[in-house]
């Protein structure tokens, strides 16, 4: 019975992980538009 129960298993995985890619990038795209705003910024490294 047991092997019944996770074949209706849903496997969210991927979403979950492209859900946190895409959240990931709105920070990097936010700093690399402020640092093109930004004419007196200089990074340091």
């Amino acid at each position: 019975m047991l092997e019944s129960s996770k074949s209706h298993e849903v496997n969210n995985r991927p979403a979950v992980r492209m859900k946190s890619f895409v959240e990931m990038q709105r920070p990097k795209e936010r700093w690399q538009k402020a640092v093109k705003d930004d004419r007196c910024w200089v990074d340091p490294y």
